[in-house]
């Protein structure tokens, strides 16, 4: 896992050609506070009213990445809180399909965590596996239907007919929780 990382500089020296003299790759992961982190870029560009750029990023989602000025202090948490986070490619799948736009850490975890159903090889076997969960199987049995009467691609289509699940990557969430 690598560790979020943006190339901090500053318009003047950017302009000036001097964007590798006056600008360095700064970690972003929870060992600096934010004010620290501040700190640490103006001490880093050496002027005296620096206009920051961020002219790349590493280890973080894009939609966190701004060129224009540094990172704002929730943003910096955000980054913080995926540097920090157990399953970095969990949370990449869960942005790719919320349309929530998450400022707080705290709140996209637990909402990540609110919706998430599992890891799963398919569509199919999540299906499968939901109709198990649901007592399908069972229900059959009990009444002595053969399973081989249980269509598992029928049953896929009336889930993403009604949209009760989005899956990236063998992620899957039900985003009606």
């Amino acid at each position: 896992m690598e560790s979020p990382k943006i190339f901090v500089t500053t318009y003047n020296a950017y302009n000036s050609g001097k964007q590798f003299v006056n600008g360095q790759y700064v970690d972003i992961d929870g060992s600096l506070t934010y004010d620290q982190f501040v700190e640490h870029c103006e001490q880093l560009v050496k002027e005296s009213d620096p206009e920051f750029m961020c002219t790349d990023f590493e280890g973080f989602p894009r939609a966190w990445y701004s060129e224009s000025g540094l990172p704002s202090e929730s943003t910096y948490e955000m980054i913080v809180g995926y540097a920090n986070s157990e399953d970095q490619e969990m949370v990449d799948a869960f942005l790719v399909v919320t349309s929530e736009n998450f400022t707080d850490w705290s709140d996209l975890e637990n909402k990540m965590n609110e919706q998430y159903i599992g890891q799963y090889a398919n569509k199919l076997a999540y299906a499968d596996d939901l109709a198990e969960q649901l007592g399908y199987f069972d229900a059959m049995t009990k009444a002595g239907i053969s399973l081989s009467y249980f269509d598992t691609e029928r049953f896929l289509n009336d889930l993403e007919c009604g949209s009760e699940f989005a899956e990236e990557n063998g992620y899957y969430f039900d985003l009606n929780r």
